[in-house]
């Protein structure tokens, strides 16, 4: 919301509770009101479209570290490795479907958010009906990949928008980058779990 909009809003609430209060004699609040709208009328010296990419990428934020808070990594060894899903694990991807689809995604990224969002609500469905076996390992695997792919794009978009160097993709083939940390390795994750269990 920019600042001219609030100084909008702040002059009805004031002239609204002028009149809940029950005055008689509005003239003061008139004089209240019209001096923020002049002071709104004079530029709040934020360009619009500025504000609203700043919104779309904070939202942007907000998604993609709802995403990567979800932990597909382990999730998808424990679904592949047991073949049933853990308790809890419908409410947690029906968010991050939820979030993908709320998202205003920019042209650049709407293709892997649409492909995500198909792999989620596809995984979604078989939890929903407490599938197991390879069906819904296999569908945690597509979903996990199709998550891992577009964070690491988007997250790329992002970086580039702000004008960040892109980030050395220095890990070796076959290894996982771990969530939250870009550029390191599941190897490098497995030696600060031995650490902390010493």
């Amino acid at each position: 919301m920019n600042k001219r909009l609030l100084l909008v809003l702040g002059a009805f609430l004031i002239l609204l509770g002028g009149l809940a209060a029950g005055c008689a004699n509005t003239d003061d609040l008139e004089e209240r009101v019209e001096a923020l709208e002049a002071q709104a009328g004079e530029g709040s010296g934020i360009d619009p479209s500025e504000a609203q990419m700043q919104l779309e990428e904070a939202n942007m934020v907000a998604t993609l570290n709802l995403l990567d808070g979800v932990g597909f990594h382990d999730l998808n060894e424990t679904i592949v490795a047991d073949e049933v899903a853990p308790a809890g694990t419908a409410g947690t991807i029906r968010k991050a479907t939820t979030a993908v689809a709320t998202t205003a995604w920019p042209a650049d990224l709407e293709e892997g958010a649409a492909e995500l969002q198909t792999n989620l609500e596809a995984f979604l469905a078989l939890l929903e009906e407490d599938v197991q076996g390879t069906e819904i390992a296999d569908a945690s695997t597509v979903a996990h990949d199709s998550w891992h792919d577009f964070s690491d794009t988007a997250w790329s978009y992002l970086g580039e928008r702000a004008g960040l160097e892109p980030a050395a993709d220095d890990h070796e083939e076959g290894e996982e980058p771990v969530e939250g940390t870009p550029g390191a390795t599941e190897e490098a994750h497995d030696e600060e779990a031995d650490q902390e269990e010493g």
